[in-house]
């Protein structure tokens, strides 16, 4: 007996979005939005059309594309794990991965899409305070993942190849607080340097130290931003981070003064100059 073929009909709406995004986005990503085809049904639809395909590295999601492939996701992983759960990708497979993302961002359509959607997200603080409370409980619950990642970049910012590369690549600035506490020292001529930009090149056990003692004694500087670093007024691990910085920067032998935003904001230039200073004339001991 034969089988019975269904004819999936056409609807004005489905053919419009077709015709819309058929050319800048991946089919997949329209097969979401219209289950009812196949992504083979969409593509003999599209050269019925007369629609053809740009290049594949250029293509971008329109943000009302964005939103239904958003939805569909977050409603479908609410009942299903994720399809790539437990497994692992071959070194070829990463290799490709890499190769793909390295030519979807050399797109500057793509990048500054990319740049204005994350600007867009974040400019909500709704948004930027879930991100931090995810990434929070997320840390909190897989302390190991912390661990390997940090010994990770530890690895990476002791390769000179990696280095080199980040040196060419880094466009860091003093920021406002950093200046400050750069003329300070300039002013009294404290024997510290900024470091913050990796101009003196310096890395100490993967660290970029903002400043660094230019007399000999082990000693760095760090300026932590409340919004980055947290801090007591948003309670945030804001002791945890100053804490593991100095005994990162102890474990090779290193003093290390963290100055943090309120601070800064509440001292006058004589009070961080006497701060420092006195940290300046400190005798190095163990942490």
């Amino acid at each position: 007996m034969a089988a019975k073929l269904t004819n999936n009909y056409w609807t004005d709406e489905e053919v419009q979005m077709l015709k819309d995004n058929y050319a800048i986005t991946l089919v997949m990503d329209i097969a979401c939005i219209l289950p009812r085809h196949s992504i083979s049904s969409l593509h003999m639809k599209a050269q019925r059309l007369g629609l053809k395909q740009l290049n594949p590295h250029s293509r971008e999601r329109p943000p009302e594309l964005c939103k239904k492939l958003s939805q569909i996701k977050i409603d479908y992983y609410r009942t299903h794990d994720a399809p790539f759960k437990g497994k692992r990708h071959s070194s070829e497979s990463k290799k490709l991965l890499s190769e793909a993302a390295t030519r979807q961002f050399s797109n500057p359509k793509f990048r500054k899409l990319a740049s204005d959607t994350m600007r867009a997200y974040f400019s909500n603080p709704e948004n930027k305070q879930l991100f931090i409370q995810h990434r929070r409980q997320y840390w909190a619950n897989h302390p190991e993942v912390k661990l390997i990642i940090g010994q990770q970049s530890r690895e990476r910012f002791n390769d000179p190849v990696f280095l080199e590369k980040y040196h060419n690549a880094i466009t860091k600035k003093p920021n406002e607080l950093e200046q400050r506490i750069n003329d300070i020292i300039i002013n009294i001529g404290l024997p510290f340097e900024y470091n913050g930009d990796f101009s003196l090149g310096v890395v100490l056990n993967g660290m970029i130290p903002d400043f660094v003692n230019t007399n000999g004694k082990k000693q760095v500087i760090e300026v932590f931003g409340d919004y980055w670093h947290g801090n007591a007024d948003n309670n945030s691990n804001w002791e945890t981070a100053e804490d593991d910085k100095i005994r990162n920067y102890a474990a090779i032998g290193f003093d290390c003064l963290i100055l943090w935003e309120h601070d800064i904001k509440s001292m006058t230039n004589k009070t961080l100059g006497e701060k420092i200073r006195s940290f300046t004339e400190e005798v190095h001991h163990s942490y």
